[in-house]
């Protein structure tokens, strides 16, 4: 029996114009509203328990640094509409007030936040 060549295998390209559809267009997705739509997915930190959140005011380079001094994987964050820097996210309360209290102790104004 004869075999088909390479070629043969190959999808047709289409004469021009390609034929577009009946849309006319893009589609443009926009995700579902939170009143009717499902429910926002948790947060890694939620997913994994961690609730407790510490927070820093680090405004500028200098001050970032400093706090990175003390926690070295201290991040910028956004937490009610104010940049601040994560320091720690803690699955208690109790842990989280440690971290704070090293914080505290290094001169730095701290916030610990519970997160649903």
């Amino acid at each position: 029996p004869p075999r088909p060549s390479a070629n043969s295998e190959r999808l047709r390209v289409p004469p021009s114009p390609i034929p577009m559809g009946s849309g006319g267009g893009l589609y443009n997705f926009s995700p579902p509203s939170r009143s009717g739509g499902p429910p926002v997915p948790p947060t890694r930190a939620a997913t994994l328990g961690l609730h407790y959140k510490v927070f820093v005011e680090a405004r500028g380079e200098a001050a970032q640094a400093r706090v990175r001094q003390v926690i070295p994987d201290a991040f910028r964050a956004r937490f009610d509409g104010e940049e601040l820097m994560q320091v720690g996210a803690f699955p208690n309360e109790e842990e989280a007030i440690a971290r704070s209290q090293l914080l505290l102790d290094n001169g730095f104004e701290v916030r610990v936040e519970y997160v649903p």
